[in-house]
């Protein structure tokens, strides 16, 4: 029913429920109903209709579509149920037996407990047995006497049940809650039903989206007695909203807030005003209060601290007042406010109408909600808090600050979250407030301590007020109103454009954006924050109650509760990541420093101690008198040098001593002109062409401070110094050194090593102290680690970056073209590097690296690619002539990601200098590249740096203190250090052709258990080592290299020569050229290369070629072949390939390589390419006419 949908929308969650191991756990799909209705609105029809009938055929839906996709190894799972998410009826819409979705609070849940769904009667006669389902209208099974089969009236129950007939059974109980209309309240309570997967789904307070099948159970029928009925639903599926404060505000809205803004811009506090005064407009002035109110009712911002633990970022408000002052109608205008709320007095509350309830019914017991948990996300109002006893008061301490509720009662465990902003009213001590005493409440210290803000609201009887409070009142009262109808949305907007009062709805929206939103704790109100906390501190008069460490946190909610919106701001920041010592604070103020007071302040301007070599001892200076560090033996991390010291102190000698070839400058041209002598006409403290004059290659990749870069980009940069560590040693240089350029090499690291970005953070730090300054720059690298590690995957392999799943070839290769550089860039632009590397090692062992071909063809990565030779590159070039669009790959192409560079004065050198860079297309692209830096902010400043105790936990992979002997990064580079000196030492021992021939046509599934785990540790280090690569170009072992070799074929996502391909094979085998045309370029140049491959290992056999042609045959086409009396590979689920495909194949196989080693490729043009390909072609035709005489003869 529903398997065309599953396998084109859901495949990958068939596959993870197939990878599964545990087969009797129920196993949840979520289908979205407009999907679905989009794909075939028929079967979508049926399900909202009819849906008791049709879920469970879309139930055997699953078990059918995995019966499809299953591979050997993987086990069915039955107990798979479809859920259907977004049903467009609702409750209230909906009729009985249909599929409907509601969602409100669950105020309300039993235990889990288990129902028998099926039962089992055994027929005495016939012993068939009958299964009777259970029937949810009459809460029984149905009364069957019958045997189906034989009819015969002796059908008993079996006892017990087996597992397959009972399901985990839960009942729920949920409210809605309505606030579209703002007089509607919670409504009746809906009890729900959860089956399966279903339970313990949710917990009390919980916002939920449900959809079920409506139903009506029926009591029992008795005489006399009115038949009742009970409305019910059967859940289906089950979504809790995990975020606790949601706004529907649509965009126009918003922009009307920010055009209200706009329109206040000059004097905000106007703007803020007009806002209070909408706030329960029959009180007359209380500004104070109804400020608190909105303050509370827009909400902190919650943070975690380093263990983790949630600090909560809600408000408490306590209203302590004489009688007739107010307090009951702020609450209740509060509680019309807020999106979420819910209204209690103290009178009518206990403990655990408060925080939760364990009660007993006929049906056992259930967990219900109390108030502080329904309003999770919300406010919670109390009013007369006091009335409550002081043993049910103190049952709201740990909701209050903690925000949970825990609850253990009746065998019920629980802990519920309750975060919501509590807004409570009292009267004072002795029922009013007193001129001669200082105020008190029946609230213990612990209580009130918790509450963040404290009104006292006094009745001063002051004659003036009075008459103004009566004016108000009576105007209110006796005032015709213009308006009666229910204002909408343009009613709003056009209400926002005038002085007028808000509305309630417009208001309650307003404040939920605002909710939403996330203030930043600026420079001014830290301070201020900080000189109010003291100040209460120190004065002799303070409440101690008061004037806690509590009060500071409660200070800063009430800052980033700002009514004035500060996401109507750029570069809003949530409070978490403000923190002591290193913070936004300390970023923003160097950012809006002006940068000769940042020279001056944080450099030392003139005297700056990067460019002063008196400032460093000689530890700290790899080149004399600069400050500088060798992070590896070919990569220096440098201080900028100036025109005076390259003169003076001979730095380019020293550069030439130390085989320095490359400088990298990362500045932007004026940046830090107060450091240090001035600048040159060049914008820097030197000029460039004083290191290219002598041979030095210059780069600038100006990195602008508070700037941003892909990952893109950065990893070109990176790419250009690893080219150049391949032509000698490269010397990079911000303005310290250590910024900037401890980002870059430490990028550098993770691409060239492959190691994870908090390893060579530390690596880098350790060999440059103070490298790495900022938290926007571990970000960076971090980033560029979940960016390029996941493109050097070679096999589909589970890992720590994430498991990984087959890709295509054309997949491969640009993730290939991404990751490679310069001569390896475009010599791999069409072949596997994998697969080249495997092949040439193979030729290596049996000295057969010729090429066997009238091309000459050499095999190695060089300026010219070895490709251009192909008989596929003169077909790509005939075919470009016709007008046909070249092959190519870029970023935008792979990673859909776009360049925005503009160019500085290029800096290049001349001569062979510039003709031998030009062979990387990073380096052409990236030679006077100007861009900006990833989030970095203030990267040549000293102040403040991160210690090394403080980087291990902004890092938080639980390592401290470690030694650069057990970094990734150093051991990775002693491999390849060990590697290098082996591969000189060992001398190259060659093996026979044949030996190489057994290795390719061996079978993998009969090799070694020990060679098996070898393959799969190969792999693995493939794909997370850069010294796998030196150890696969050293390997001896024929078995290893040709079962990486159809490993990594025979894992490919499509086949190199899928069914479309074999189709024109089958049909124009004998015109090789015009099979070749119809392959995509990628499939063509690789299938070449393999044939060439074979065409190379000399001297063999026709039998064993014909042997080995046909174990590439069953890889390339990923379907088993008949070889020596059985299928290759056995150890692939693969189809079988038919014998006249087979047949036909290896003749387009033979044909190519007959053509192969006929045709010269470079003395082609295309008259004689046709003539040749012609000539072959009629060369074949006779070999098979006489193949064929010799047959019937």
């Amino acid at each position: 029913m529903l398997e065309e949908y599953l396998l084109k929308h859901h495949l990958v969650e068939l596959e993870e429920i197939l990878d599964n191991a545990d087969s009797s756990c129920y196993y949840s799909i979520y289908i979205n109903f407009v999907s679905l209705f989009e794909d075939n609105a028929d079967v979508a029809q049926k399900i909202l209709r009819y849906p008791r009938y049709y879920l469970p055929f879309c139930d055997e839906s699953v078990v059918t579509v995995q019966e499809e996709i299953a591979k050997p190894e993987q086990i069915i799972k039955k107990r798979v149920r479809i859920r259907v998410t977004a049903v467009p009826v609702t409750l209230d819409q909906g009729q009985i037996g249909q599929l409907v979705s509601t969602s409100g609070i669950i105020v309300r849940i039993s235990q889990p407990t288990i129902l028998k769904t099926v039962q089992r009667m055994n027929c005495k006669k016939c012993k068939h047995v009958t299964f009777i389902k259970y029937e949810w209208e009459r809460q029984a099974f149905e009364d069957i006497t019958d045997c189906e089969a034989c009819h015969a009236p002796k059908l008993t129950a079996l006892p017990g049940f087996e597992l397959d007939d009972s399901s985990d059974y839960q009942e729920i109980g949920v409210q809605e809650k309505g606030k579209i209309d703002s007089n509607k309240s919670l409504t009746e309570e809906l009890r729900i039903i959860l089956l399966d997967d279903l339970v313990d789904r949710c917990r009390p307070g919980d916002h939920v989206e449900i959809s079920g099948i409506v139903i009506r159970i029926w009591g029992p029928l008795e005489v006399g007695e009115r038949l009742e009925a009970t409305t019910m639903m059967l859940a289906n599926s089950i979504v809790v909203r995990r975020k606790i404060s949601e706004t529907s505000s649509s965009q126009e809205m918003r922009d009307v807030f920010k055009r209200y803004w706009e329109k206040y811009s000059d004097n905000p506090l106007l703007g803020r005003d007009n806002i209070i005064t909408s706030i329960c407009p029959q009180l007359y002035g209380m500004y104070t209060a109804k400020l608190a109110l909105a303050v509370v009712l827009a909400g902190g911002v919650p943070k975690c601290n380093e263990s983790g633990t949630r600090v909560r970022g809600e408000p408490h408000l306590l209203l302590v007042g004489d009688p007739g002052t107010g307090k009951s109608q702020l609450l209740r205008a509060a509680s019309r406010l807020a999106i979420r709320s819910v209204l209690t007095t103290g009178v009518g509350s206990t403990a655990a109408g408060l925080t939760a309830a364990a009660v007993r019914d006929s049906e056992g017991w259930h967990l219900e909600a109390g108030a502080l948990v329904l309003a999770d996300g919300g406010v919670c109002c109390v009013d007369e808090f006091t009335t409550m006893s002081s043993e049910d008061r103190t049952s709201v301490h740990e909701a209050m600050e903690q925000q949970t509720i825990s609850i253990a009662k009746a065998g019920l465990v629980s802990t519920l979250n309750s975060r919501c902003s509590v807004i409570a009213a009292i009267n004072p001590v002795g029922g009013q407030f007193t001129d001669d005493e200082e105020w008190e409440t029946n609230l213990g210290d612990p209580l009130l301590s918790r509450f963040d803000l404290i009104l006292l609201l006094k009745d001063n009887r002051n004659a003036g007020w009075d008459r103004l409070t009566s004016d108000h009142i009576l105007k209110a009262a006796y005032e015709k109103k213009e308006n009666t109808i229910q204002t909408d949305s343009k009613n709003h907007i056009e209400l926002l454009n005038t002085e007028d009062l808000w509305k309630e709805d417009i208001l309650r929206e307003y404040l939920a954006y605002v909710h939403s939103l996330q203030p930043k704790l600026t420079k001014e109100a830290e301070m201020v924050l900080r000189a109010t906390y003291l100040y209460h501190r120190s004065h002799p008069d303070r409440r101690e109650e008061r004037t806690t460490v509590r009060l500071l946190d409660s200070l800063i909610r009430m800052d980033v509760s700002s009514l004035v919106p500060a996401g109507f701001q750029a570069g809003q920041v949530d409070l978490c990541e403000v923190q002591a010592g290193y913070n936004k604070f300390s970023e923003n103020l160097r950012k809006f420093t002006p940068q000769a007071i940042q020279c001056a302040i944080f450099c030392g301007g003139s005297r700056c101690k990067y460019e002063n070599s008196k400032a460093w001892p000689p530890v700290h200076m790899a080149i004399q008198n600069i400050f500088s560090h060798w992070v590896t033996d070919d990569v220096l991390a440098m201080a900028r040098p100036n025109t005076a010291q390259i003169i003076k102190k001979d730095i380019i000698a020293q550069f030439q001593g130390w085989s320095i070839k490359t400088i990298v400058n990362l500045q932007t041209p004026g940046e830090h002109a107060s450091c240090g002598g001035p600048l040159e006409e060049s914008g820097f403290t030197y000029d460039p062409n004083v290191f290219m004059k002598h041979s030095i290659y210059y780069y600038n990749f100006a990195l602008k401070d508070y700037g941003d870069a892909t990952m893109s980009k950065l990893l070109d940069m990176v790419k250009v110094v690893a080219f150049a560590v391949q032509e000698g040693r490269v010397a990079i240089h911000c303005h310290a050194g250590l910024g900037r350029t401890g980002v870059l090499i430490a990028c550098y690291l993770i691409y060239s090593l492959r190691v994870r970005a908090n390893d060579a953070i530390r690596f880098v730090r350790m060999k440059r102290p103070c490298a790495i300054q900022t938290r926007g720059q571990i970000l960076c690298i971090q980033e560029f680690e979940h960016f390029v590690l996941p493109q050097m995957i070679v096999f589909p392999l589970n890992s720590a970056i994430g498991d990984r799943k087959p890709c295509s070839l054309q997949s491969h290769l640009k993730k290939q073209h991404n990751v490679l550089h310069g001569y390896e860039q475009r010599t791999f632009k069409y072949v596997p590097k994998i697969v080249f590397t495997i092949c040439e090692r193979i030729l290596q062992l049996c000295d057969c690296q010729e090429d066997n071909s009238p091309c000459e063809i050499t095999y190695t990565i060089s300026s010219t690619c070895f490709t251009r030779k192909f008989i596929s590159h003169v077909l790509e070039k005939f075919r470009d002539n016709k007008g046909n669009i070249k092959h190519s790959y870029s970023w935008a192409d792979s990673l859909a990601d776009s360049y925005e560079c503009s160019s500085t004065t290029k800096a290049c050198a001349s001569g062979s200098q510039a003709s031998s860079r030009g062979t990387s297309d990073d380096i052409g692209r990236l030679s006077d590249v100007f861009c900006t830096s990833p989030d970095s902010p203030s990267y040549d400043s000293a102040f403040p740096v991160l210690d090394d105790n403080y980087v291990d936990d902004v890092l938080g992979d639980g390592i401290h203190g470690q030694d650069l002997a057990d970094n990734d990064c150093y051991k990775e580079i002693q491999s390849h250090i060990n590697l290098k000196a082996a591969a000189q030492n060992t001398a190259l021992e060659t093996v026979n052709t044949d030996e190489a021939i057994r290795a390719l046509i061996k079978d993998t599934a009969s090799l070694s258990d020990k060679t098996k785990k070898r393959l799969q540790d190969y792999q693995m280090d493939l794909n997370h080592r850069s010294t796998a690569w030196q150890r696969l170009q050293m390997e001896t072992d024929l078995y290893i290299l040709s079962g990486l070799l159809f490993e990594w074929l025979e894992t490919l996502k499509h086949p190199l020569l899928d069914v479309d391909s074999l189709s024109y094979i089958v049909v124009w085998n004998s015109k090789p050229q015009r099979c070749l045309e119809k392959l995509h370029n990628p499939n063509r140049y690789l299938l070449e290369y393999l044939l060439r491959f074979i065409s190379r290992l000399r001297p063999m056999t026709p039998e064993s070629q014909s042997l080995i042609t046909k174990r590439f045959m069953a890889a390339l086409t990923q379907q088993s072949i008949w070889i020596k009396n059985s299928f290759y590979p056995s150890n692939r689920n693969f189809p079988k390939l038919r014998r006249g495909t087979a047949a036909k194949l290896n003749e387009f196989f033979i044909r190519m390589m007959i053509l192969i080693e006929e045709v010269n490729t470079q003395e082609m043009e295309k008259p004689s390419w046709t003539s040749k390909l012609d000539l072959a072609s009629s060369q074949l035709e006779e070999m098979g006419t006489e193949a064929a005489n010799e047959k019937f003869s």
